[in-house]
């Protein structure tokens, strides 16, 4: 739900809330992708008056392969000169999309889910001015202290449930979407100018 809600925006912020924008996915069969996708359409359904002026003209697939997203953005552009912002939660195809726009030459922007280490240029050139991930240094700290306080009888992962996960504090335990439980970890990092070069270095 972070991911995909932050996404929107993202993309609103950097479309300054107007103009054309799409999705690429990876598949219609990416667990996920299609995950997070389904709560930028949420956001958006749930916020119509904030997004009134932005116009959705579809979502598409890139395979998670760089050339099938290349020549699937660059439809996009074919089709609809009016383009203004690309939103993938693909990390293979986020450095096919920058390359697109880039060659191109066109005024369009793109974000979603990078590595740092792929997007740092384009962050720079301005063509992706943000984007995200999540922390995997993090993840594996919090999955670790929420592993060991189950073993060790202080949780039992019902819901309302609460657990000190060292340096992060405490952490509670949430009804999830698919009718188990889970530990939410923060909303995912964001990656601009300022630190994406840091990161880079790092994955």
């Amino acid at each position: 739900e972070k991911v995909g809600r932050v996404l929107i925006q993202a993309a609103y912020s950097m479309m300054e809330g107007e103009g054309a924008f799409a999705f690429i996915n990876s598949t219609p069969y990416a667990t996920n992708q299609n995950l997070w996708i389904s709560w930028m359409y949420t956001e958006l359904e749930e916020n119509p008056e904030k997004y009134k002026d932005m116009h959705f003209v579809g979502e598409f697939y890139g395979e998670d392969e760089y050339a099938v997203t290349e020549e699937v953005a660059k439809e996009l552009f074919r089709v609809h000169s009016e383009l203004e912002m690309i939103i993938t939660p693909s990390a293979a195809s986020m450095p096919a999309v920058g390359d697109v726009i880039e060659e191109l030459g066109v005024a369009a922007k793109f974000t979603g889910l990078g590595l740092p280490s792929e997007m740092a240029d384009y962050i720079h050139t301005g063509s992706c001015p943000w984007m995200y991930l999540w922390n995997p240094i993090e993840l594996g700290y919090l999955a670790a202290y929420a592993g060991a306080a189950i073993e060790n009888g202080e949780m039992t992962g019902a819901p309302e449930e609460q657990f000190l996960a060292g340096n992060q504090g405490y952490k509670y335990i949430q009804d999830a979407q698919d009718g188990g439980t889970e530990v939410v970890l923060a909303n995912p990092l964001k990656f601009d100018a300022e630190n994406v070069d840091m990161w880079k270095t790092v994955y």
